[in-house]
Order: structure tokens, then C-alpha cells, then sequence
């Protein structure tokens, strides 16, 4: 499947625009360094910890995203006989989150996942790549989530590979502050 985008009712606007990544060329012209990461050794990981939309009906996803306010932008599989995953009710319907971070979400008060996070996570967590536009704050763990799932299965760091494992980039100071409680 392709890139999903989900959009969040009410209607999100932005000023802020954003920039361009650089080239190649730019980086070696500004004097920093550029990675083809494509001829980089790198140790395999499992990209996908549960099956992507299985055992949903389009008219079921449908109703779910009708009933949280959720409109998917673009659909890869709108036309194939595959079903972008629906969003979930619950952390525990994903059957993939660790005991332990489950138990910290039930101990913080977040009982059911909030709307982008309903969308996000199944897609997110069946190994497929997604963009999503929050209107509302405290929706990191669409992202958090996944990573820690991804922590948890990951080979134990060490002096000779010391990681990042995870990398989450975010616009402002404030933003980063915000996650960083979460």
C-alpha cells in the first residue's frame, strides 16, 4: 500500500510553511555531510507487528471514521480488494502494545485512544507509512506508541551501535516540551 493521509475535522489551518529539504548538492555545498542511508549495512527489523486491516469490511471502517470525525484525504486502497484498517475502540484491540505501556496508559487516565490515535495506530503499527494533521493537542501517542513497540523489539543498544532507535522531530520548543511529558 501507498502513503495514507488522514484529516481531522474541524478544519485544520496553518500559516506556517514548510521548507524544502535540502539536495545533495546543498548539503555538500553548505559544508555539511549527506548519507545515502540506501548503501548503508543495517541490521533487519520487523517493520509490521500485526496484520494490515484484517477481517474489516469497508462499510465497517467507514462507520467507525464517521463516528470519531475522521475523513481519510487519500485512500491507496480504495480500489483494490484490500480495506485501509478501521480505527480502533480500544489499546488493547491492537493485541500488540507491551503489558507494561498498556498499564501506564490505564494508570495516566487514557482509557480509549483519541481520534487520530484510533486511526493511526493500525495503520501505523502494520508496518505501513502514514501522514496525519492533529487539530488537537495530546495526540502524540499516535506516534509514541508505535515507537516504543518498536523499542521493545529492537536488539539492546550498545558502545558499538548506540542507536537512535527512534527519532521523533517536532516544530517548536513548546511542542517538544509537550511530548516529552507525554
Amino acid at each position: 500500500p501507498g502513503l495514507h493521509a488522514v484529516w481531522l475535522r474541524p478544519d485544520y489551518a496553518s500559516s506556517a510553511a514548510v521548507p524544502a529539504m535540502p539536495s545533495q548538492a546543498d548539503a555538500g555545498a553548505s559544508g555539511s555531510s549527506w548519507a545515502d542511508w540506501r548503501t548503508q549495512e543495517r541490521r533487519p527489523f520487523r517493520r509490521a507487528f500485526m496484520p494490515y486491516g484484517a477481517g474489516q469490511t469497508a462499510a465497517e471502517a467507514k462507520r467507525r471514521r464517521t463516528a470519531r470525525g475522521i475523513d481519510l484525504v487519500e485512500d491507496p486502497l480504495s480500489e483494490g480488494n484490500e480495506v485501509t484498517p478501521a480505527p480502533v475502540d480500544s489499546f488493547e484491540e491492537l493485541g500488540t502494545l507491551p503489558p507494561f505501556l498498556l498499564e501506564a496508559m490505564r494508570d495516566a487516565g487514557r482509557l480509549e485512544p483519541g481520534p487520530l490515535q484510533a486511526q493511526i495506530l493500525p495503520i501505523a503499527l502494520a508496518g505501513q507509512n502514514v501522514v496525519a494533521i492533529a487539530s488537537s493537542t495530546g495526540e502524540s501517542a499516535a506516534y509514541l506508541l508505535p515507537a516504543v513497540t518498536h523499542v521493545e523489539d529492537q536488539h539492546a543498544l550498545s558502545e558499538e551501535e548506540p542507536g537512535p532507535v527512534v527519532l521523533v522531530m517536532v516544530p517548536s520548543e513548546k511542542l517538544a516540551a509537550q511530548v516529552t511529558q507525554e
